[in-house]
């Protein structure tokens, strides 16, 4: 039993893809006639039912990744025990040896106790509990559905037959298909005329297209699968297209000329609960409301979206039914400079966390260099993750290679000294390709030739799995441990011969770096002096400037923002106030930071207060014909900050002084002093005189206690500054200002620098 519910999860994790992907098309179907929505229902169907995965060329579901035992594994929070062995991913058993035990103390054959509680793994133990709840919800939804059937006989038992399979019931509010071999049709009884024809047709359809034993295999299917509530919503779906493509069926066989008559049959037979939905053998009219609006937009399709709608379907069905074969598939990264072994791409595919996916590991043997020159044969591999570290036993046949008596040990050991580096190879790149295996041992004829364990390899090349999480990183890995293996061959006069080899492109390399360096040097010279001229035109509102250095698209966008206008065929740019401009002679309104083809340029807009705010630009940038073109801009102004993060982008590193924030040295300290004291009980200028409501005015931090708060203490080291302590309250960070009196016991506080 443990085994079938890990398989029901392996098969949900795929339906769960392949629902997601059917709603898409769905959705872009959704004028498209009902029957082709009704349709792609069925491959959700078929991944819910079929536990053996196809593999096909023109499959896109991946065949490894996320697999059951991964999931179970990452919510414990890492690499836990792992005690099975068992296929979750319908993939090649042909390389699992079934009869080898899969945990410790089981070497006689006996299997772990997985059904004591108080014997199994952490892992054992979710799974266990989990498969019981899954148990627990069939049972009851089944006990659900047997009530709903024994109500709706109840409810039936004076119904009157009135034609062939057609029945009448007093009292019942929807008409329904009951049955399942030969099913029948109620009907609420004083139904006539054209309502009851309309009523008829729609039923008798259902039961033509054999509707009634659809839903009720969909039902059986969401009893199984009921923990997983993509399900339920594909249920609830392909319900609601049955009905609908029913709708149009009908509407067809009447060429399209009742839809208000239809639509008010609907109407009649709607009901506020629909007290059949629970039990799949009766199903009523359901989604009237969406019905109707179906009904009185419909309109008979052309052929061509007929055809287009019809390869859609026929095309998502195909590659959604199927796995992707995994020697089929392309690499991830393109490699020209060198071919690689085909093995590589073959290995890399089934890259896993863990050793307890066999399917991976098994194929990833699979695809092992055994060019040694003896004749061996696969036979199964063994797979230990009951304990770490976790074992990989790969086992081989072969009638050339034997150490059955001392008189052949020395020829065994010549052997094995020529397949050693192929096989330490191969162990190396097990290693980099499962995360969590530890030991790797490799047995022929029952014999064990060799032992590896991921520390002493890694000892030797390096990491292993951080580095392979790229197909190009793989191959790095591969080439690398082909080198180490090579420098251990190596004669003494290869290593002299290496040594002045490598002399030599040192210094060629030196003097590249040299000429890199420069040539790097001019090119961040050449961009801050663009960068350095749209700063410029930016402060001067040069509009004529701007708009040369800008694209279409950023032109567009400052538009928009109204900073640029066009008049007369004339660029104005700007706003009068706050504005960034030269303060004093010495000090420019802007910092430029450049890093590659993106500037960040810090601006002091000023008021005649006089008060200072920052703005941030961020543009991207090419260089074409030494002429710069910015293709990105986006602009923020930091006037009410409220975190950390914002306080870092106006003031980077924490620093003030030399900057134009710097109210000593932009001229303006003295001025805002002399206007405060000549307005001291003036409300905008007594936050001033108080140290921690001047940090939050003069560094432009947001008046709100729920959100910034401050309180202040004199600094302890003789001088008489104030240490003001900010406290971000939504990001839970902090910073300390030093604030200083300048101009005397009595004048204003000024922002010094960050502590």
């Amino acid at each position: 039993m443990n085994h079938i519910f890990q398989t029901i999860l392996q098969m949900n994790i795929t339906a769960s893809i392949v629902i997601c992907s059917v709603l898409v098309v769905r959705f872009l179907l959704k004028r498209a006639p009902k029957i082709f929505s009704y349709v792609l229902w069925s491959v959700v169907l078929f991944r819910l039912i079929c536990p053996v995965a196809i593999e096909s060329n023109w499959g896109v579901i991946p065949v490894s990744g996320l697999t059951a035992e991964s999931l179970i594994s990452e919510a414990e929070g890492g690499n836990l025990t792992m005690s099975s062995a068992q296929d979750l991913t319908g993939g090649n058993q042909e390389s699992v040896n079934s009869t080898v035990p899969m945990a410790e103390g089981s070497l006689n054959g006996e299997d772990s106790d997985v059904t004591n509680p108080n014997s199994m793994s952490m892992r054992q133990l979710v799974l266990w509990i989990a498969e019981k709840i899954w148990l627990c919800g069939i049972a009851v939804l089944m006990c659900y559905s047997v009530v709903s059937l024994i109500n709706i006989k109840r409810k039936v038992a004076s119904a009157q037959k009135t034609e062939e399979n057609i029945y009448e019931v007093q009292d019942l509010e929807t008409p329904f298909v009951f049955g399942i071999v030969k099913p029948l049709i109620y009907l609420p009884a004083g139904l006539t005329g054209e309502e009851r024809i309309y009523i008829l047709a729609h039923e008798r359809w259902h039961i033509h297209r054999m509707d009634h034993l659809v839903k009720l295999l969909g039902y059986c299917v969401l009893l199984v699968h009921w923990f997983n509530p993509l399900v339920w919503l594909s249920f609830i779906l392909m319900t609601k297209d049955m009905e609908m493509s029913c709708d149009e069926a009908v509407l067809r066989k009447f060429q399209g000329t009742i839809k208000k008559e239809y639509s008010t049959s609907l109407l009649n037979m709607a009901i506020e609960k629909h007290k059949i939905a629970g039990t799949p053998l009766a199903f009523g009219e359901e989604n009237v409301k969406s019905r109707i609006k179906n009904v009185l937009r419909y309109k008979k399709a052309g052929v061509g979206i007929l055809a287009v709608c019809l390869c859609v379907v026929v095309g998502t069905i195909m590659v959604l039914m199927t796995n992707r074969t995994p020697g089929d598939q392309v690499q991830e990264v393109e490699l020209t400079e060198k071919n690689y072994p085909e093995n590589l791409a073959q290995m890399y595919e089934w890259r896993t966390n863990y050793v307890g996916d066999n399917s991976a590991v098994g194929n990833i043997t699979d695809a092992w260099f055994m060019d040694t020159g003896f004749s061996l044969v696969k036979n199964g591999i063994e797979l230990q993750t009951d304990t770490e570290p976790y074992e990989v036993t790969v086992r081989y046949l072969s009638d050339n290679f034997t150490i059955n008596t001392s008189a052949e040990q020395l020829n065994a050991e010549e052997q094995l000294e020529s397949i050693e580096q192929l096989f330490e190879q191969n162990a190396a790149l097990l290693f980099s390709l499962i995360e969590n295996a530890g030991v790797v041992h490799i047995r022929i004829n029952d014999q064990m030739v060799a032992d590896y364990t991921r520390t002493e390899l890694e000892e030797k090349f390096g990491e292993l799995w951080s580095n392979t999480e790229s197909f190009e990183g793989f191959c790095k890995v591969y080439d690398y441990v082909n080198y180490v293996q090579d420098m251990g061959n190596r004669t003494s006069e290869d290593i002299l011969q290496e040594d002045a080899m490598q002399e030599s492109t040192i210094q060629e390399s030196t003097i590249q770096e040299s000429t890199i360096q420069e040539i790097s040097t001019q090119e961040n010279t050449q961009n801050l002096e663009m960068i350095e001229q749209w700063a410029t035109a930016f402060c001067d509102r040069d509009g004529e400037a701007i708009a040369s250095m800008i694209s279409d698209e950023v032109k567009s966008q400052m538009e928009e923002q109204g900073l640029l206008e066009q008049a007369g065929g004339t660029y104005t740019f700007g706003v009068s106030s706050p504005w960034p401009w030269s303060l004093v002679d010495s000090t420019k309104p802007y910092t430029i930071e450049v890093s590659g083809d993106t500037a960040v340029i810090l601006y002091y807009a000023a008021v005649s207060d006089p008060h200072i705010s920052v703005w941030r630009e961020t543009i991207g940038f090419t260089l074409e014909d030494e002429k710069m073109l910015i293709h990105s801009e986006t602009l923020e102004y930091l006037d009410h900050i409220a975190s950390a993060e914002e306080f870092e982008k106006a003031y980077p590193l924490g620093i003030i002084t030399g900057t134009a924030m710097d109210y000593m040295q932009n001229g303006l300290g003295e001025m805002l002093n002399r206007n405060a004291m000549e307005n001291p009980d003036s409300e905008f200028y007594q936050v001033l005189f108080q140290p921690d409501t001047a940090a939050v005015y003069l560094l432009n931090l947001l008046k709100n206690e729920n959100k910034v708060q401050t309180d202040y203490a004199y600094a302890d080291d003789g001088t008489k500054d104030v240490l003001v302590h900010i406290d971000f309250i939504l990001s839970n960070e902090s910073v300390t200002i030093r604030m200083t009196q300048p101009f005397g016991t009595d004048g204003i506080w000024i922002p010094q620098k960050v502590e």
